[in-house]
């Protein structure tokens, strides 16, 4: 379960640290280089990081937009 206004790592990744760690606030959720933590975090909607998940399931080809 996802704890709100702290980071942490997503409990599937197992790669020695080279991940992303994610925060959830009420209205925001941030995502992070668990490298690069002093660096800016990317911000998405509750409804955008939805769609982001939901995109990803979908496929195990999940390629960026051009």
């Amino acid at each position: 379960m996802a704890r709100w206004n702290e980071w942490f790592t997503p409990r599937h990744s197992d790669n020695g640290g080279q991940c992303v760690e994610t925060m959830i606030t009420t209205s925001t959720v941030y995502v992070r280089n668990s490298k690069r933590p002093a660096e800016a975090p990317i911000e998405f909607t509750h409804a955008e990081w939805r769609a982001f998940v939901a995109s990803v399931r979908e496929t195990d080809d999940y390629t960026l937009p051009s």
